[in-house]
């Protein structure tokens, strides 16, 4: 199966977290190691960061800046799944939102790398 390598861009939808929408959110990870670290954009402005950490099969990165006091305003991205190419590199992975506040959120969510989203979108040709 491999080492997980989640550097890059990634795109896709994350559960419904309110006040912002993240129906269309790009992530960006640098991995060292077991750390990770991160931004997510949502497309109106609002960027989180992210940190956590990454095991040979799964990780879990906290999402920063959101409204609320320590033990309350916060969500963690869990990765459980993960898709790859005939290459053995992660092209997608899926997993679980949680956290507190504003009720509690437990969702799924999948985001695909960047470059492929993007090549799939090109016309043939062009």
């Amino acid at each position: 199966m491999g080492e997980l390598n989640l550097d890059g861009a990634w795109v896709g939808e994350l559960c419904c977290y309110q006040p912002e929408d993240w129906s269309h959110v790009v992530v960006v990870l640098r991995q060292s190691g077991s750390h990770l670290v991160g931004t997510m954009n949502d497309g109106f402005g609002h960027e989180h960061s992210l940190e956590g950490t990454v095991s040979s099969s799964s990780f879990g990165l906290d999402i920063g800046g959101l409204p609320g006091s320590s033990t309350c305003g916060y969500l963690t991205v869990l990765g459980l799944e993960f898709e790859r190419d005939s290459a053995g590199r992660v092209v997608a992975f899926s997993g679980m939102v949680s956290g507190r506040c504003y009720g509690t959120v437990i969702a799924p969510y999948r985001l695909v790398r960047a470059s492929l989203v993007r090549r799939r979108l090109q016309r043939p040709g062009s």
